[in-house]
């Protein structure tokens, strides 16, 4: 059984509690913009967000995500977001809205929203890179692809791995120019 760890239990609350307060304060600004008062329409719109998000999985930010790929998610839910509340809107409350309003609230909600996520994404890989949210790695085989991965390792501490050295299946390797901690044979592993 695979106990999860403090981080996989906490993450998508906090995640979601901050995305709760980007959205909230988005929709305080819209109602301020156009001089309306809060409804039952903006509750539903938040809850229907919510359902959106975890529909796509949005709080699962995997090690070494581009910014490229979260943004891209990110317009793809928003546009389901978006393309879902103008059908709803269509066929129940046939709210009509000015062209200048609702540009400003879209911009101003996709604004946040992406900012938020890309800003997450930030501080989740400084806090691997400075020791958080750690796996160690074990890695086997003293040839170019043992090496390539311990020094693609070493060379992105912001994706959350570690390893201590290479381990082989023979003796330490001849070549005296290989700089890298040699963990000993695997078959001692076990002693």
């Amino acid at each position: 059984m695979n106990k999860r760890s403090r981080f996989q239990s906490y993450f998508p609350i906090l995640y979601y509690m901050g995305e709760f307060f980007v959205i909230l304060f988005s929709t305080e600004i819209m109602l301020y913009w156009t001089y309306t008062a809060w409804s039952n329409l903006n509750s539903f719109f938040i809850g229907f967000w919510f359902l959106v998000s975890i529909l796509f999985k949005s709080h699962s930010l995997g090690r070494g995500i581009k910014n490229r790929k979260l943004v891209k998610s990110t317009f793809r839910s928003l546009f389901f977001f978006s393309g879902s509340i103008a059908i709803i809107n269509m066929l129940f409350f046939n709210m009509q809205f000015q062209f200048f309003t609702i540009t400003i609230a879209i911009g101003l909600f996709y604004f946040l929203i992406l900012s938020y996520r890309l800003f997450v994404n930030f501080v989740l890989g400084r806090y691997r890179a400075f020791g958080g949210n750690i796996l160690n790695c074990m890695i086997v085989g003293v040839n170019s692809h043992g090496l390539d991965l311990y020094n693609e390792i070493l060379k992105y501490p912001e994706l959350g791995y570690r390893a201590y050295g290479i381990f082989g299946f023979k003796k330490r390797p001849a070549k005296k120019s290989l700089n890298f901690p040699f963990l000993g044979k695997l078959m001692n592993l076990s002693k």
